[in-house]
């Protein structure tokens, strides 16, 4: 037990979420069984919750823990959608959103405006200063992407150095 809490602790400071959850629903397992050895050896008295307290932290413990399954399985989903290099919508997610935006632009007749936009020369860069410093140069712009685009608007990194905005609602002018 006191080597799960410290791997469990080790890893929570190193940043992973769920975690939390298992820390959590050991914690409330322990207790529920503690109280459960303090009623059978007489130091607490005979309640609902000593006398059920292996039970209730077992199921407690299995909540968080299925909470914590449902967290990563959401952390997945965003990952499955979303660009690592930049954190903008990935070609999958943004063609999904695409056609989603143009059929609902089509109805109700609002405007709905693709920009499409290429790094000239990008190769150079990457020929010139190496792939590290062409993955800071797009991460970089997909940040200013992210910080001029309004939040109705999507970005999105569809290849290498190409990267699309849909535009909502967006006048010709």
């Amino acid at each position: 037990t006191v080597l799960i809490f410290a791997l469990g602790a080790s890893v929570l400071r190193s940043g992973y979420r769920p975690v939390r959850f298992f820390l959590l629903g050991w914690s409330v397992l322990l207790i529920g069984i503690a109280l459960y050895v303090l009623k059978s050896i007489g130091l607490l008295p005979h309640v609902f919750v000593t006398h059920y307290g292996f039970q209730l932290g077992s199921m407690a413990e299995m909540v968080l823990l299925s909470i914590a399954l449902a967290d990563k399985i959401g952390e997945y989903e965003r990952q499955s959608l979303t660009d690592p290099l930049t954190s903008l919508a990935n070609r999958r997610f943004f063609d999904a959103q695409f056609a989603r935006e143009y059929t609902r632009a089509v109805r109700y007749e609002v405007p709905l405006a693709l920009l499409i936009v290429d790094i000239d020369h990008f190769k150079r860069v990457n020929d010139i200063w190496g792939h590290q410093v062409g993955d800071t140069a797009i991460a970089s712009f997909g940040d200013l992407l992210r910080s001029t685009i309004r939040d109705t608007d999507i970005a999105g990194r569809i290849g290498g150095e190409e990267f699309c905005i849909l535009v909502w609602n967006c006048p010709e002018e």
